[in-house]
């Protein structure tokens, strides 16, 4: 039963084919014809013209040199031009100075703070001397007093 079924399905679905192709292809008169279009002509010109073509690019020269700072910081100034010849010891940058100032001053600090410690040393060395001569001085005494 099951086969008749798929039978008769494929019959009908052939039937149907046939039917809309031979519809399709049997009438002539309608739809859009081909070759009667119009279009608009419009007729050139010729004429001169001057025509330029530029391109993005990137000029290397045949010797490249690449000049940077020997220290860190942030450039503040650029003191010569590119492309400029420059000469030994012609300063180039000017950086920030800022964080050098604020090294030196750290460095002149503790140079300030080592002198103070060396001087608090010192007095204090002093002190102990003239404690410990004192002491002396007075175990002697007591010596030379019990020995006469």
């Amino acid at each position: 039963m099951l086969r008749t079924t798929i039978t008769q399905f494929r019959q009908i679905a052939l039937f149907a084919v046939g039917v809309s192709l031979l519809t399709a292809c049997g009438n002539k008169q309608g739809g859009m014809k081909l070759g009667d279009s119009e279009y608009a002509v419009i007729t050139v010109n010729s004429s001169s013209s001057s025509q330029t073509t530029s391109y993005p690019a990137t000029i290397r020269g045949t010797q490249d040199i690449e000049v940077r700072p020997q220290v860190s910081g942030f450039i503040v100034k650029l003191c010569v031009d590119e492309g400029v010849t420059v000469r030994k010891g012609q300063p180039l940058f000017e950086i920030d100075p800022t964080q050098y100032k604020a090294v030196v001053n750290q460095a002149k600090a503790a140079v300030a703070m080592a002198k103070a410690n060396v001087s608090t040393l010192e007095l204090t060395e002093k002190t102990r001397k003239s404690c410990l001569i004192k002491k002396l001085s007075a175990l002697l005494s007591i010596r030379q007093l019990s020995t006469s």
